[in-house]
């Protein structure tokens, strides 16, 4: 394998939490609760209230000697061009997506692997978000991009008026560098969107009365076929009104494709099942375990211990079976990664033929490779230089055993 070492970057982001004592009876808490109100998340009071807070907060933060450096020096640092810019590959392309003191919304830009190891690459700007707000008249906020596999020819931009949850969704072509005229196109919503093919697509979004979880997220997901209207969308599955959301991953790879649907009951917890034609079969596996896929394998992330095929799995390990096997009832699983006392898994990294696995072993990541051949998997060290922190992930997996080293 090679590698290509880059930096790191630290983002820290601070949160408050209210709590009210677990003794207090539900229905008493609702009835005697005066701060009820502010769980309406849209809610005019609840927001009017927000606003009010943020300004008594402002205030009295402006008022600190240390905020005016500071605020510059972190503004120096966020527009510094010394930045690296990290890019994911779509199609044959290496895309990135940057702000500065000059691109203030940012540009979604792409470039060459051969440029990209360059220390100033020549880069090809796709969409410039400042000139798009400019046009449309709109705060736009860019909230990612997700393309058809294989050749990202078309993506599905997510804008957000002002950087909330809610986003804007359009088809682009990434060849005009065009928004496509009569392209998929979903209002302002909290949707969950992705690619099932080139002409239909997963949309869980809002759909009308009801189709929306407690949480505003999507409870109803559809099979939406290009050139047809969004109202005449298929139902694939619906989840409860006390779910977090309901979505579709679709995982591609050469020569396999993937689709499962992942109905969240809980941040942590949830259901998830497999596509087959029209047929979605339930994973019988651990609600707050986490399913993938690899090639012709499934994997199993577990959090907590799981007693199956006979004998128990310890919490935290990554588990590995063929997916056909665990569709006949086999649980003759392999171990990917066995957690330990002081240690524990942070990622797993596809490349073409191999599976990096990063372990976090007394607060220092290590680094190994895992190999199939003749239906087992070996595990041998990947060297890294002696850093605290160390993160991978894969060039090109559709092609190459390369990856980017953080």
């Amino acid at each position: 394998m090679k590698s290509v070492l880059l930096g790191a970057a630290l983002l820290v982001s601070l949160s408050a939490t209210a709590a009210q004592s677990a003794a207090e009876p539900a229905a008493a808490a609702s009835a005697q609760d005066p701060y009820l109100w502010l769980e309406e998340v849209e809610g005019a009071k609840a927001l009017d209230w927000v606003a009010a807070q943020n300004k008594l907060s402002q205030a009295e933060l402006e008022a600190l000697p240390e905020y005016a450096p500071i605020r510059d020096r972190i503004q120096t640092i966020l527009d510094s061009r010394a930045r690296i810019p990290y890019v994911e590959k779509h199609g044959a392309w290496f895309y990135n997506f940057w702000r500065d003191a000059k691109q203030l919304r940012g540009v979604w830009r792409r470039t060459t692997l051969a440029e990209y190891r360059k220390a100033e690459p020549a880069w090809e700007t796709v969409l410039d978000l400042d000139a798009l707000a400019e046009a449309e008249h709109e705060n736009w906020v860019w909230k990612g991009a997700d393309c058809v596999y294989p050749d990202a020819d078309r993506c599905l931009l997510k804008l957000s008026r002002g950087g909330g949850d809610a986003v804007v969704v359009r088809e682009f072509d990434t060849v005009s560098k065009q928004f496509v005229k009569d392209g998929f196109s979903l209002p302002e919503a909290k949707s969950e969107v992705s690619w099932r093919n080139r002409d239909s697509l997963y949309v869980g979004t809002d759909f009308g009365a009801a189709t929306m979880t407690d949480s505003g997220y999507p409870r109803v997901l559809k099979e939406w076929t290009r050139g047809t209207p969004l109202a005449d969308a298929r139902t694939v599955f619906e989840g409860e009104a006390a779910d977090v959301a309901v979505s579709a991953i679709v995982s591609d790879e050469p020569a396999y494709h993937r689709e499962f649907v992942r109905r969240a009951t809980t941040f942590y917890t949830g259901k998830t099942y497999l596509r087959l034609s029209d047929d979605l079969i339930p994973l019988a596996i651990p609600d707050d375990a986490e399913a993938g896929s690899h090639q012709d394998w499934l994997t199993v992330q577990l959090r907590t211990d799981w007693t199956a095929g006979g004998r128990t799995w310890p919490g935290g390990a990554l588990l590995a079976i063929r997916l056909g096997d665990f569709l006949q009832g086999k649980r003759d699983f392999q171990f990917l990664y066995t957690p330990g006392p002081r240690k524990s898994l942070v990622s797993v990294a596809a490349t073409r033929h191999h599976l990096i696995v990063n372990e976090l072993d007394q607060v220092r990541n290590k680094l190994y490779v895992l190999t199939l051949a003749k239906g087992q998997w070996t595990r041998k060290p990947l060297p890294a230089p002696a850093y605290g922190t160390l993160s991978v992930a894969a060039v090109d997996p559709d092609h190459s055993d390369d990856y980017f080293l953080t």
